[in-house]
């Protein structure tokens, strides 16, 4: 591993492949242990910027929210593939003004997504999402339980 000197004491470069695989490790057993649970699945090459996810959990069902300022619902795709709620879109750029020279920008835009494997009590074809001023809700109904009856011994 490479080290610069910053003011006679050595400071080993970052590698990020490297720096980041035991909590990956990590990450994947605790998933694997909650398998009932969502378990986010995105992919380590991060996009251009990705949106914030709350999940909660009802008894009745399970609800993502998703902070989307910008965002226009004709550019976000809500869908269920192999198990899995696939959430993608797109912020576009803001036309810049001519004349006006940017200091700073913080705001990030491109495509983002988000996948989350989908727990064993939910009913994908029932998820239902909505989008009003820039948050996407997505409500996912659990599977109806059938209750536990006690039986008489005759």
């Amino acid at each position: 591993m490479k080290a610069k000197s910053n003011g006679g004491v050595m400071v080993p470069e970052p590698v990020r492949s490297r720096a980041f695989l035991p909590l990956r490790n990590l990450r994947r057993e605790i998933d694997s242990l909650f398998g009932d649970y969502f378990t986010f699945d995105d992919d380590l090459t991060t996009p251009a910027w990705t949106p914030r996810a709350d999940l909660s959990e009802s008894e009745k069902e399970y609800k993502i929210q998703i902070d989307l300022p910008g965002v226009k619902k004709e550019d976000i795709t809500v869908k269920v593939e192999d198990n899995r709620l696939v959430i993608k879109g797109e912020r576009k750029e803001e036309k810049k003004e001519e004349g006006e020279d940017y200091i700073r920008t913080e705001r990030s835009y491109g495509s983002f997504f988000r996948t989350m494997v989908l727990p064993l009590m939910a009913e994908p074809d029932k998820i239902d999402a909505t989008f009003i001023d820039g948050e996407l809700v997505v409500k996912i109904p659990k599977v109806e339980t059938v209750k536990p009856t006690t039986v008489s011994i005759k």
